[in-house]
């Protein structure tokens, strides 16, 4: 079996002097900026502000005085972070993947039975695709009355297998997909990992 330590130890000094001087300057640029998290976070928030409070929206309809939902989104809605801003892996100029989760009826691979677990084994909804067009339809708008900075190059993809919006938002490459829970979990998973190393 090889030692790795052994081999540390055979290398000439200068070398080694050499390689940690090296990987010490290189270290910092492959790390993200102290507030990469925080920065993602507030995206995200905002993000969920915009496309909640635009597609859950009631209203009076007519003499009746009853509220009937505008909306294509079920109270208990959440946009998550997934993938590198999730799991630790991430870097300045990494693309924000964020998945919309919409409680529903759970499905039968079993999972918890309230909160985020229910979520997590919810059937995804019926309406993804409708989901996708309203949501791309209130970032649009949220942009062009200025409630969201520039928004560039926004697609929406309804009829993925998994539904999704991309767009560029100050330059960021954004993902927002439709009740994908096992990219959270793998995500999760990932960063586990990363913290037993």
């Amino acid at each position: 079996p090889i030692n790795s330590n052994n081999l540390i130890g055979q290398l000439p000094k200068e070398l080694f002097k050499c390689l940690t001087h090296s990987i010490d300057k290189l270290l910092p640029q492959l790390l993200p900026a102290a507030d990469f998290d925080a920065r993602r976070e507030g995206v995200r928030y905002g993000l969920e502000r915009i496309i909640l409070s635009s597609l859950q929206v009631s209203t009076m309809v007519g003499d009746s005085k009853s509220l009937s939902p505008l909306s294509v989104l079920p109270p208990g809605c959440s946009l998550q972070l997934f993938g590198s801003s999730r799991n630790g892996f991430g870097a300045n100029n990494s693309d924000l993947d964020i998945c919309l989760l919409v409680p529903g009826t759970p499905s039968s691979g079993g999972g918890g039975s309230s909160g985020h677990n229910n979520i997590m084994s919810a059937s995804p909804p019926k309406n993804r695709a409708e989901i996708v067009e309203g949501v791309g339809r209130a970032l649009a708008e949220a942009s062009r009355v200025g409630t969201l900075a520039v928004l560039e190059e926004l697609n929406t993809r309804p009829t993925a297998r998994i539904p999704l919006i991309n767009f560029k938002l100050r330059g960021v490459d954004v993902d927002i997909s439709i009740h994908n829970p096992l990219a959270l979990r793998n995500s999760d998973m990932l960063a586990t990992y990363a913290k037993c190393d």
